[in-house]
């Protein structure tokens, strides 16, 4: 497989995004998800991207962040593999999709998917969709102070 250089990384040029098999709620859907994942990993994928929000259901959040951060753990290779995930868009109650790019919501997205994906350190962090009621600054701002 061609590779690209993404930061000091170096990865397959075709990733795996995983918001389809997320947002699946047909039964059994986290086999299917984690077999996908095994298959794609198996075929020389070295880059996965994901988003905290990525979820059959709004409550669900972490679910996608919780099965990548399986299916890499069980192939053994977590060391080969970058795993981008995303902040700033998430989902309301009634499933709404709402845009949060306040600096207090980044740091929790961000302790959240720490959690979710049981790293240390996000291999690239994201912001999936800019928040026209917070200037970017003040977001960035925040990521910036966590990437320190």
């Amino acid at each position: 497989m061609q590779v690209r250089r993404l930061g000091d990384a170096v990865v397959g040029a075709i990733g795996m995004g995983t918001a389809l098999l997320a947002f699946d709620t047909r039964p059994m859907n986290q086999d299917r998800f984690l077999a996908a994942v095994r298959t794609a990993l198996d075929a020389g994928v070295t880059l996965i991207d994901t988003a905290d929000t990525y979820a059959p259901r709004p409550e669900a959040i972490g679910y996608a962040e919780e099965l990548v951060s399986a299916a890499v753990s069980r192939a053994g290779r977590s060391e080969d593999i970058l795993v981008a995930t995303k902040f700033g868009h998430r989902r309301g109650p009634d499933g709404e999709w709402l845009l949060d790019g306040r600096p207090e919501y980044v740091r929790k997205a961000c302790d959240r998917s720490l959690r979710a994906l049981r790293v240390e350190r996000i291999d690239l962090y994201q912001y999936h969709r800019p928040d026209p009621a917070v200037l970017y600054a003040e977001t960035i701002g925040a990521v910036e102070e966590l990437r320190k």
